[in-house]
């Protein structure tokens, strides 16, 4: 896949044996038991990290697979690094071409790893000043903290100032211990 940037082997402590593509051979000794394994050990299901800055600037995920020998004693790990939009939008862009829809996937803390508008990709919708006005930050703080739902919201457009109305129904993808609240939104009448 295009959008995979790295990938790297672990060992069972979480510290980095081999990385690719070459440019990330500065990975090698590293630790990553504190960072994308949240200070777990012996973890045996799939893992997905919260998102973070990749050295080349852009907002990106790491999804580790466990690698086990026959006895079920685990031998270390994959870890795939990529952006999420990468993955995300060619399906997206294909379901809601020719639709008033938009799309935008948040994580539970807020930060917006998938939008089809994408400059709002890493934006944090609970921090960043754009979004403190008082009803629109409740309701995104519902979208942050409730699994499913749907609602009404209006914002000011930062570039025409006009305020704009949508409908907005969420569901959650929960995978390898991180959860994406996946929003579909569209023009309120």
């Amino acid at each position: 896949n295009a959008g995979i940037v790295s990938i790297t082997v672990l060992d069972p402590n979480f510290v980095v044996l081999s990385a690719e593509p070459s440019q990330y051979g500065y990975l090698l000794g590293r630790d990553f038991s504190e960072g994308i394994a949240g200070g777990r050990t012996n973890v045996r299901t799939p893992l997905l990290s919260k998102s973070y800055k990749f050295v080349e600037g852009f907002l990106g995920i790491s999804q580790i697979y466990p690698i086990t020998a026959n006895d079920g004693d685990i031998l270390g790990y994959v870890d795939i690094g990529y952006q999420p939009r990468s993955i995300i939008a060619p399906n997206v862009h294909n379901l809601i071409a020719d639709t008033p829809y938009n799309v935008w996937v948040i994580e539970t803390d807020g930060t917006n790893i998938f939008d089809t508008s994408s400059s709002e990709i890493g934006n944090n919708v609970l921090t960043d000043e754009m979004y403190q006005d008082k009803k629109l930050h409740e309701f995104l703080s519902t979208i942050a903290k409730k699994k499913t739902g749907s609602g009404q919201y209006t914002f000011r457009d930062y570039k025409t100032g006009n305020v704009i109305k949508k409908n907005a129904e969420w569901a959650t993808v929960d995978y390898g211990g991180s959860e994406w609240r996946v929003v579909l939104t569209s023009p309120a009448e």
